[in-house]
């Protein structure tokens, strides 16, 4: 049933993409596609290789060649574990889990929320704006 449940899902990415085949090769370099098993998500490269065991509760699509996580199995009832970080096209946890929120990276920045405030980190996970401001959207230059 999972398999169906991927092969829909990465059909659909797919065509979503738009431009020639060319084009489509060059951008899914690099891109996990999230899918889901056992109720937990993990990700998958295009050739249907498990990058990412499914151990989060969830798992964002990727964008600007990072994906958003969630939870941990077993840790989602623990206060620190609520938290959201990003793992790069490796499956490698680059921004840790210690957000309230975030959006996807953007331009190599994502907006993430910690106790209230707005900032930027990079894809290192390096803050660079701090947590300052009351709202904040994607960034774009």
């Amino acid at each position: 049933m999972w398999k169906y449940f991927i092969l829909v899902i990465f059909s659909l990415t797919l065509f979503s993409c738009g431009g020639n085949s060319a084009d489509t090769a060059t951008e899914d370099e690099g891109i996990l596609y999230p899918f889901k098993s056992g109720g937990m998500w993990g990700y998958l490269d295009r050739d249907f290789n498990i990058v990412v065991p499914a151990e989060y509760k969830y798992a964002r699509p990727f964008g600007d060649g990072m994906g958003m996580v969630g939870p941990n199995i077993g840790e989602w009832e623990t206060w620190k574990s609520s938290k959201t970080g990003f793992v790069n096209s490796t499956g490698k946890l680059v921004v840790k889990r210690e957000y309230d929120s975030a959006f996807g990276f953007s331009d190599g920045l994502a907006p993430v929320m910690k106790d209230d405030k707005w900032g930027f980190v990079d894809k290192t996970g390096k803050m660079v704006i701090k947590l300052q401001y009351e709202y904040s959207f994607g960034f774009a230059e």
